[in-house]
């Protein structure tokens, strides 16, 4: 099911309920998140896919889920970096993650038969009109969604049932926006608050300087994304006769990254880097696990970490 609706119609509310819903029936339902301003149990600037097995708080939402239960399980999001918060911003980028995010879940959903039987209720942007129409088709043909739901505007629901009235396999509904629903802003408190997390190490400026970002001043306070990347040649050092300076290059070079593997990679956590020096050739970040960075490979956007 995908949900759509304007700016405080109540939109995530209603899927929020449908998960609660579907929770009680001994489901466990996929929340798709397509709006990159909210987050949802993950930092804004993100899309990203989560099953959830347990209730959600009526009041906090998907800002009160523990993704670890009591018995141990772990709900892992799985998340696609995007870097800003709107579609529109980046619309290119949006549809190719988007797509990535899409291929997969259908991949996951074919390996089990409990999360296929469950379905998958998707949150969608609600910075929508005629102009973008046909990016939310493409989330519906990526998706294979088979019901929409329209929150609290007839032109939206009207256009909709229009557009896929000879489609069978598609139907489109309503919902006015309900009379609890009320604006809310999320502060950066909503965030883990940095002194929660352990201070990572010292990382050298040349290791980040794969893809092509100045490393410099402006870096700082920013959330970097740190990706899984599925396929890395190993590096090839040079004899140890040779510079420093050729070594980091022939390691660089190695790695031979290609964009459409970084934006087909998920994210395995973010970092934030407090401090660039330049003259020393290092980064300061604060980690939410200790230990190495896995990745040499780091992504940033316009998402920046403000501290409450």
């Amino acid at each position: 099911m995908l949900v759509l609706g304007p700016k405080d119609s109540g939109k995530t509310t209603i899927v929020r309920t449908l998960a609660n819903y579907a929770i009680r029936q001994q489901e466990t339902p996929i929340i798709i998140n397509l709006d990159p301003s909210e987050g949802m149990t993950v930092v804004p600037g993100t899309i990203s896919a989560t099953t959830f097995s347990k209730p959600l708080n009526a009041q906090d939402g998907f800002l009160s889920y523990s993704l670890l239960e009591s018995n141990g399980i772990i709900d892992y999001p799985l998340v696609y970096h995007y870097g800003y918060l709107s579609p529109s911003d980046q619309p290119s980028l949006y549809k190719k993650i988007v797509k990535s995010l899409a291929n997969s879940i259908e991949k996951q959903l074919s390996l089990s038969l409990k999360y296929s039987k469950s379905g998958f209720i998707i949150d969608t942007s609600d910075q929508i009109d005629h102009s973008n129409y046909q990016l939310i088709q493409d989330i519906i043909a990526d998706f294979k969604v088979d019901r929409i739901l329209v929150v609290d505007n007839e032109r939206l629901f009207s256009d909709f049932n229009k557009m896929y009235s000879q489609n069978q396999s598609v139907s489109v509904a309503k919902v006015p926006k309900s009379g609890g629903v009320s604006n809310h802003i999320i502060y950066s408190k909503s965030l883990a608050p940095s002194s929660t997390l352990p201070i990572g190490q010292v990382r050298q400026v040349s290791e980040t300087q794969i893809t092509k970002l100045e490393v410099d001043e402006k870096l700082s306070h920013m959330l970097i994304a740190v990706l899984q990347l599925d396929s890395q040649k190993p590096s090839v050092l040079p004899p140890q006769q040779q510079k420093e300076e050729e070594k980091e290059e022939e390691a660089a070079e190695s790695l031979q990254i290609d964009e459409s593997s970084i934006i087909n990679s998920p994210v395995l956590g973010y970092i934030n880097i407090t401090l660039v020096d330049m003259k020393a050739s290092h980064l300061v970040v604060l980690s939410p696990a200790p230990g190495r960075i896995p990745e040499k490979v780091l992504l940033a956007g316009e998402i920046q970490w403000i501290d409450s």
